[in-house]
């Protein structure tokens, strides 16, 4: 199948049946919006295993009373 390079709309009597997904043709979302090289790089280079894990009495990855909550579920 072709790459998809230029925005299509496909119509069927007159209503738009297919989502417009190039970004050229979504609202709010242009080539400024894409990752420069340097997020890339952090990106890259981020460590997950670095994150502390959040426990009731410690903050973590989200706070040590958002812990406590989500556990109470």
């Amino acid at each position: 199948m072709a790459e998809i390079t230029k925005a299509r709309t496909l119509t069927y009597d007159g209503e738009e049946v297919y989502a417009r997904s190039h970004i050229d043709v979504v609202d709010g979302l242009d080539k400024s919006k894409l990752l420069t090289d340097e997020q890339k790089q952090k990106l890259e280079n981020f460590n997950a295993d670095a994150i502390d894990v959040a426990t009731p009495s410690k903050n973590g990855l989200m706070s040590a009373q958002d812990k406590t909550k989500l556990d109470s579920l």
